[in-house]
Formats: structure tokens, C-alpha cells, sequence
């Protein structure tokens, strides 16, 4: 993986995203990298993105606003922090850009992601330009790279610097995977809106208040198969390759998590994101297991659920 954090200053007096505000990066940036690549390079966008053009914004009651799983032809994540009605002159906006899998790619990030930020820095583009619109209405000021704990300048001032190497691993460098402070972990925190795809042992009639530690744990192995294998990547396949140790430890964290029930959810619909999205705290009988912390450190990092493109499916644990 690799990860990218952006710091644009915003020179107009008010600017805002369409909403949800990843949707709106990903909608705009993905078709105006469409619109700058050769046609054959382009393809793979166009297709991504051809839904996304007529549905997404299109608010409906019943659902919410209409997303497509993955915009782009990469496996990728945005997150933009703290997400604001309006930015002001001269306010700060972050947001994060996570490449993952095969699409964890340095040379795809400068050559083709990072020109097409800069272009729309400097002109309003889009398919519902307003006068608020943020395309056009800011300067990069900043670009970091990951490294554990740490971001290391990649632009600063509006120059890059091209000294460094960035490895796929740099993000986790010194991190720390196991929960080290000692204290009861039983509360977790939705950070973004979350929807697990359905598992075999929940029926489609059930109810959920909130997602089991098992479920979250299933949700991971999910998305961990698919970005390890590829687009036809499952979690029996994952197993299957897993050497004797790795794959007794998964069984083993996967049995702890079925003895954890949840025993309050504090979540609230998230409309936005579509429908059945949640997001707020959840609440555990017992602390979780320390076995089970790097699983869902990872869970965390790389997201779970639906619309993890857009950021959703991302927690802490305290």
C-alpha cells in the first residue's frame, strides 16, 4: 500500500464538495484523468466511471445517494478530514489517498494522479460545476508520503521532490500492530459509514444493530483476498495458501471473536453513503482479545465493507 496525504489552501471566499465528499474527488478526479489519458490508456476509466457519470449525486429517499462500489480502475481509498459545509479563504483541506494491492504503484501516482490534481487546481471542471465548487478554488500546497507514525514531504512549497524512493511498505514501517497501552479495549468507533456484505450465517430478514467481531473479522478476510489475489480473489482461496501456523492463528482469532457479543450500538443511518450504512459506536460484553488486535489494526487500515473506495468502512478501537 501505499499513501498519500494532500493539503490544498483554498484562495476564493467559499468553496464546498458535492456530498459525499470522497464521491466527489473520486467522480471528478477519476473523469478528468479519463479526459487526459490516451484513449487506450483511458479505457479502464471510462468504463469505471461511466455509471458514476449519470447516478452519482442523484439523491433518492428510499436509498440515499447512488454510488458505484469502485469509480476507478484501481484498488484505492479517499478520505477527506474534517469534512466541512464550506471552506473558507485561505482554510486548509486534507485529504488522504490510500493506493492498495497491484495499484499501489509510485510511478501511476506521479505520472498519472498527481498531474491531474494539479490541473484541477487551477480550472473548474465537472459535470455539475457551481459557483461553490472546490475544482479550481485551491493551491497544493503540500503532498506527503506515509512512513509509519510519520508523513515525509513529497511536494513542498509547489516543489517535488523526486531524491526519495517510496516502497509499498513505507506505511508500515515501526508501526506498532498489537495493542501496547494494556488497557481494556471495548468500544469501537465507526469512523466512516459502514455496511458488511452479507455472510453465510446471517440471513437476509436478520436485523443487525451492529457488525459481531466475527463479522468484521469475515469482512476483513473478504477484502484482504481480493486485494492479495485479485478481482477474483476469495476467502477459501486466501486460506488455502496460507501456511499451517498463519492459517491455525486466523481459525483461532476467528473462534475468539464468535465468544464476543456486542452489548450496545450507539449507530445512526448515514444516508449519504446509500442505504443501510451506519456509522457511531459499538460496545462489547468483554474486551477484546489481544490475538485479535493486528487483524483488526489491518481491518482498519485497509477498510471493510461496501464503498471502501469512498473511505467507508474504517474504525478505532478504544
Amino acid at each position: 500500500m501505499l499513501r498519500y496525504l494532500f493539503v490544498w489552501r483554498v484562495h476564493r471566499p467559499a468553496v464546498r464538495f458535492r456530498t459525499p465528499a470522497p464521491a466527489d474527488i473520486a467522480c471528478t478526479l477519476g473523469c478528468h484523468i479519463a479526459d487526459r489519458l490516451p484513449s487506450v490508456q483511458a479505457k479502464p476509466w471510462i468504463e469505471a466511471l461511466s455509471f458514476a457519470k449519470s447516478t452519482i449525486f442523484q439523491f433518492d429517499r428510499k436509498s440515499g445517494i447512488s454510488l458505484i462500489e469502485n469509480p476507478w480502475p484501481l484498488s484505492a481509498a479517499i478520505l477527506v478530514y474534517p469534512v466541512k459545509h464550506f471552506y473558507g479563504q485561505d482554510e486548509l483541506i486534507f485529504w488522504e489517498l490510500k493506493l492498495m494491492g497491484q495499484s499501489a504503484d509510485h510511478s501511476l501516482f506521479l505520472e498519472i494522479i498527481l498531474p491531474a490534481v494539479e490541473s484541477l487546481s487551477q480550472k473548474s471542471v465537472g459535470l455539475h460545476s457551481n459557483r461553490f465548487s472546490v475544482w479550481g478554488s485551491f493551491d497544493i500546497q503540500s503532498v506527503y508520503v506515509a512512513k509509519g507514525h510519520h508523513w515525509v514531504p513529497l511536494v513542498d512549497s509547489g516543489k517535488l521532490d523526486l531524491r526519495r524512493r517510496y516502497s509499498t511498505r513505507m506505511w508500515c514501517k515501526d508501526l506498532h500492530f498489537n495493542h501496547r497501552l494494556g488497557l481494556p479495549l471495548k468500544r469501537l468507533e465507526w469512523m466512516t459509514p459502514v455496511c458488511l456484505p452479507l455472510l453465510p450465517d446471517r440471513k437476509p430478514s436478520q436485523k443487525v444493530t451492529a457488525p459481531q467481531l466475527k463479522h468484521i473479522l469475515d469482512a476483513w478476510l473478504i477484502r484482504a483476498s481480493q486485494l492479495i489475489l485479485g478481482r477474483w480473489g476469495t476467502p477459501e482461496k486466501l486460506i488455502a495458501g496460507m501456511d499451517d501456523d498463519t492459517r491455525r492463528d486466523w481459525l483461532e482469532a476467528i473462534e475468539l471473536a464468535r465468544q464476543i457479543s456486542v452489548l450496545r450500538a450507539e449507530l445512526v443511518s448515514s444516508p449519504k453513503y446509500g442505504k443501510n450504512m451506519r456509522e457511531g459506536a459499538q460496545y462489547f460484553m468483554t474486551p477484546v482479545p489481544e490475538k485479535l488486535i493486528p487483524y483488526l489494526n489491518l481491518a482498519a487500515i485497509f477498510h471493510v465493507g461496501q464503498f471502501t473506495h469512498y473511505g467507508c468502512g474504517t474504525f478505532a478501537l478504544d
